[in-house]
């Protein structure tokens, strides 16, 4: 096992450190580490021991309608989202509407679970801010499909957020 001491414990003449002073060492570094973690937003230690997506308990009743990467339907660069993340076809993305962002129930890379469809789906777009309690969904190109979803109420049950990306379908 690595003595922390011996980083500082470079004068021979010294003795080496006791077991008080190496748990004095083990005490800081223990509280360093959760203070690095507690600054970079407590991802660094937690993100590691996630064993996979578990439900937080929180479902929302939403209206929900899809879109798709045509100028038309986006502003700007119809295969960028708003936080700049890249949409390609078979992504499972989700826009969501500014009032649940404002609100703190979801944010960027929050996963969700959505009634009626396969795997997790993952929020990377927001929508404009006059729509309120609303999701749309990324179909992609393809537009047959966005016109079947057309507008329906859907539950949406919140997973844990970590920022990761659904795997598209292929």
């Amino acid at each position: 096992m690595f003595d922390p001491s011996v980083l500082f414990d470079r004068d021979a003449r010294r003795p080496a450190a006791g077991p008080p002073r190496r748990a004095a060492w083990a005490l800081a570094v223990i509280v360093a580490i959760g203070l690095l973690s507690v600054a970079v937003g407590g991802r660094a230690c937690t993100r590691e021991l996630s064993f996979g997506a578990e439900d937080t308990g929180r479902t929302l009743r939403l209206d929900s309608t899809a879109y798709n990467s045509l100028p038309g339907q986006t502003q700007g660069d119809p295969t960028v989202a708003a936080w700049g993340d890249p949409l390609y076809p078979g992504l499972r993305a989700v826009a969501v509407s500014r009032d649940l962002l404002d609100d703190g129930l979801v944010r960027r890379g929050t996963r969700l679970r959505i009634d009626g469809l396969d795997g997790e789906w993952v929020v990377l777009d927001k929508m404009h801010r006059r729509h309120r309690r609303r999701i749309d969904l990324y179909l992609g190109e393809d537009v047959d499909a966005a016109r079947a979803w057309g507008r329906r109420e859907v539950t949406v049950t919140i997973l844990d957020g970590a920022n990761t990306p659904a795997s598209p379908e292929r």
